[in-house]
């Protein structure tokens, strides 16, 4: 997947480093390479769960620990090195939503 912005020239899209999302994501797919496809799949579900605020505590532990078990058939390093991306492109997200909020308040 490579990163493009709409409309270059939006302020809230081109301050987003595309580059550096790019190759976060190239890296983190390839460390996922080396587990299986289903549980690829079933990470992304996870992942989807994660995202949705009204998850309640114990299910959210549940599937913590199912992403844990996932992630464990990788080396440490990789696991390592693969949560590290996941909290840079959480941070970048995170920026490209504080952007687009401050410039809605300026308006």
């Amino acid at each position: 997947m490579i990163f493009k912005p709409e409309r270059p020239d939006s302020p809230l899209t081109s301050p987003i480093p595309a580059e550096e999302v790019n190759a976060l994501l190239k890296r983190q797919s390839d460390i996922l390479r080396k587990v299986s496809f289903e549980k690829i799949i079933e990470l992304n579900e996870i992942n989807g769960f994660l995202q949705i605020a009204d998850t309640s505590a114990a299910k959210r532990k549940d599937i913590l620990k199912r992403r844990e078990e996932i992630l464990s058939d990788l080396p440490k390093e990789d696991r390592n090195e693969l949560l590290e991306i996941e909290e840079k492109l959480r941070e970048l997200h995170q920026q490209k939503n504080r952007r687009r909020d401050n410039a809605g308040q300026s308006d």
